[in-house]
């Protein structure tokens, strides 16, 4: 549908294009409409437990060798009918922790948009402890605002649907990973959501932390 409504905006072909700032690899849709690595720009290793690795071929500044990316690519053995040599990748189902279970089993990703915009949000976290529930960690600056809260709401309900309850907890700091960033996504590892419908498990809240300030509420099932 987004491609559609580009497509006529620009009046011209939209092509997908895939990569990263850290340069480790490129994909790119070829005029067939199959994807493709470019393998002159970069190399992808993908590990038994779904994890890709990727080395960059043209940072002569800062090379990444065998960098985990976080994103689930799918690679296929077939050729392509456009002639490329460059091997063909089945899917790119993007970030592998990015995804919010509805209690239908339904996958819910590129959730950041919740927060694009919203006035006195220093860092968010959404976390999921059961299928059905989500609770969005905020650590809030002195511009934060009811209004703020409220449009961040608004846009939770509109992507999540009714089935999915949202909670907001205010808390002074997200922890760190080693390699000192935090998940955006904390979700439900896929043996606990798969069996997640009809399991909304009414009544939970999220989990108390020392730090929380405050937990609203946003829709009800």
């Amino acid at each position: 549908h987004q491609r559609a409504l580009i497509e006529e905006a620009f009046g011209c072909k939209v092509y997908v294009w895939y990569g990263q700032t850290v340069m480790t690899c490129n994909i790119v849709e070829c005029s067939m409409g199959s994807l493709h690595l470019r393998e002159d720009y970069g190399l992808l290793e993908s590990l038994p437990d779904g994890v890709v690795l990727g080395t960059g071929l043209r940072n002569s500044a800062m090379p990444f060798i065998r960098y985990k990316l976080g994103d689930h690519i799918e690679m296929s053995q077939d050729g392509c009918s456009c002639g490329s040599r460059f091997s063909r990748v089945k899917a790119i189902e993007g970030r592998m922790e990015d995804y919010v279970v509805k209690p239908d089993g339904t996958r819910i990703g590129r959730l950041d948009h919740l927060f694009k915009g919203a006035v006195g949000v220093a860092e968010a976290q959404i976390v999921q402890e059961f299928p059905g529930e989500v609770c969005l960690r905020i650590v809030r600056t002195e511009e934060y605002s009811t209004t703020t809260e409220q449009s961040i709401l608004r846009e939770a309900s509109a992507r999540l649907g009714p089935s999915v309850r949202v909670l907001i907890q205010q808390v002074s700091a997200i922890p760190r990973g080693p390699n000192g960033k935090f998940r955006f996504v904390v979700g439900l590892a896929a043996s606990t959501f798969a069996g997640a419908a009809g399991d909304a498990r009414a009544g939970r809240s999220s989990t108390d932390t020392p730090d929380a300030t405050t937990s609203r509420e946003a829709t009800k099932r």
